[in-house]
């Protein structure tokens, strides 16, 4: 029978028969103790190819040999000529491949470095942290915490058991590990490698705090799937691509290939999600644990927001939250326009047909007359890098308000305060950017249809000396007279000189609209900032529009849920 240790050398060279993987298998199943001596010697096969290959990170090894403040997960006890816990030792045979001689001279060096420490120091060190993984791709801040300290990190930095990523607003983070797993972090979201206790029935291990996180996990060991867990579940993947959402109160998964266990940690409940389906995890075993298709709609089959406050109750506290208004207050005092919205342009009403949700709606009174504007603004003091604006409104049974109306609502970036109507001139990248949901008559009845007018790098001038672009949906979206319409409208700004910006717009939860490889602006400085509603008419009356339960978010909010 061959030595464990030039099976496991077999084992990392690729080139086991079945019988040594029989015999592998049952040395590994005999004892826990041999899965841990596993694992550390193919960390040091890993970490010795990609060392050998980049010529760069045993120097960084020896530079910065240990962190006092860390408590090492997966270790490599260093043992100079000496055995195991089983008295054989574990050794590079000659001959196996092309770098085992150049990896017994690095455990050799690293060693006598480690000795030469205690003796200058006193302290016996016998454990090197090894790394797990480290960061491949980095956008906006991004930071580690480890040992009680927080660092920023950059594209490069290792990774170890036990650190905590975060990524910042409008921040995103990609974590590679040795086998090709990559796990993305998206923007406001953080996540802990490995952390303790260790579950020995699993490889990979991550705990998402919250936001979101996706991955694409390469085929995993038998026997050591990759687990993702959240607050109240547990994700178990032996190799697919995957999505993982954290909010207060649920967890959400979805499935864009392969299988994945979903388990709900307060019951043990389980259901298998497969390549197109989605499963939603609550605290509470009351409601079933099930996996469905993934739809079209309803922000691309992401849950809205509103369907955790019924009736929008409480939705203004969920720190996702920018803004919301249900006009309650019975005035305009937490709008940010010049002109102080004077009656009876901007007005509060109370008659129940004009009214969407709870007692008081919002009405737009556009005056006869030619360029009438009736708007409100929203500036928010910290900008976002991606932003979704949920209003519903309400046209009036006349409304006709003549040519080359602008009705609904936008999401804008600027500069400077009150730098709104500048539609004249072309923006450079660094002074605004407009996205307009708006209803257009096209030649037809009014209202009309529903579509995005954009205001960003890529356009040109229309005839009437305007800088814009006009996104038709793609299905019908005609808009009809004394009816409450659920309307949203998402913009992501891209990232600095790439063409990766994104606009959507949705109509009672069906999205409509989605258009990407947009160039809003050059500079991370310009956010979207603004918030903006608005009646701009030329007609021969009085048109009137009405807006009611408006949220603003940095997530998908979705119909307002029934109380």
């Amino acid at each position: 029978m061959k030595n464990q240790y030039d099976i496991i050398d077999a084992y990392l060279d690729g080139r086991l028969s079945q019988s040594d993987k029989d015999q592998l298998a049952k040395w590994l199943k005999s004892d826990a103790e041999n899965i841990r001596t596993f694992i550390r010697i193919a960390h040091v096969h890993q970490m010795l190819r990609r060392a050998l290959l980049a010529r760069t990170v045993l120097k960084s090894s020896m530079n910065k040999p240990l962190r006092s403040t860390r408590n090492p997960g997966t270790v490599i006890r260093m043992r100079l000529a000496s055995g195991t816990k089983t008295g054989k030792k574990a050794t590079f045979k000659a001959g196996t491949s092309w770098w085992a001689l150049a990896a017994s001279f690095a455990i050799v060096a690293v060693g006598l470095w480690f000795w030469n420490q205690k003796e200058k120091t006193g302290i016996a060190v016998d454990t090197v942290p090894v790394s797990i993984a480290f960061l491949a791709e980095k956008q906006g801040n991004v930071t580690v915490e480890r040992g009680g300290k927080l660092y920023t990190i950059d594209n490069g930095t290792p990774l170890y058991a036990g650190d905590s990523v975060r990524t910042e607003n409008g921040g995103r983070a990609v974590v590679s590990y040795p086998d090709s797993t990559k796990v993305e972090i998206k923007t406001a979201s953080s996540i802990i490698l490995n952390p303790a206790p260790a579950e020995q029935k699993f490889g990979k291990k991550v705990q998402i705090v919250d936001g979101t996180v996706s991955a694409n996990v390469a085929k995993q060991p038998e026997g050591f799937p990759m687990l993702f867990q959240t607050f109240n579940a547990r994700a178990i993947v032996l190799g697919t691509k995957l999505e993982i959402d954290v909010l207060s109160g649920r967890s959400k998964l979805k499935v864009e290939e392969g299988q994945i266990r979903l388990e709900r940690l307060a019951d043990k409940a389980s259901v298998l999600v497969s390549t197109g389906e989605q499963a939603i995890v609550v605290s509470t075993d009351s409601v079933p644990l099930v996996a469905t298709k993934i739809s079209g709609d309803a922000g691309d089959g992401i849950t809205g927001l509103a369907a955790r406050y019924p009736g929008d109750v409480g939705i203004e506290r969920d720190p996702s939250v920018i803004f919301a208004e249900n006009f309650e207050s019975g005035d305009f005092s937490r709008w940010d326009d010049k002109d102080g919205n004077p009656s009876p342009d901007n007005q509060i009403v109370t008659d129940p047909k004009l009214v969407h949700g709870g007692r008081n709606a919002a009405q737009f009174s556009a005056k006869p007359g030619k360029n009438v504007l009736v708007d409100l603004t929203k500036w928010f003091d910290r900008g976002e890098n991606q932003v979704y604006a949920r209003w519903y409104c309400r046209f009036a049974e006349d409304y006709e308000p003549g040519e080359n109306p602008i009705a609904g609502g936008c999401l804008a970036g600027v500069r400077e305060k009150g730098m709104v109507n500048i539609s004249k001139s072309k923006p450079n990248g660094i002074d605004y950017f407009i996205a307009q949901l708006i209803a257009d008559p096209m030649g037809l009845h009014q209202p009309g249809n529903l579509l995005l007018r954009s205001y960003h790098l890529d356009i040109s001038k229309d005839l009437n000396g305007e800088f814009y672009k006009v996104y038709p949906s793609e299905s019908e979206t005609h808009i009809e007279r004394g009816r409450w319409y659920c309307l949203e409208l998402m913009v992501k700004v891209n990232t600095p000189d790439l063409a990766d910006g994104e606009q959507a717009f949705w109509v009672n939860g069906m999205l409509k609209l989605k258009r990407s490889g947009i160039r809003w602006q050059t500079s991370e400085q310009l956010k979207i900032n603004y918030f903006w509603l608005m009646l701009y008419a030329t007609g021969q009356q009085t048109n009137r529009i009405w807006f009611d339960d408006i949220v603003v978010s940095t997530r998908y909010i979705g119909p307002m849920k029934a109380p």
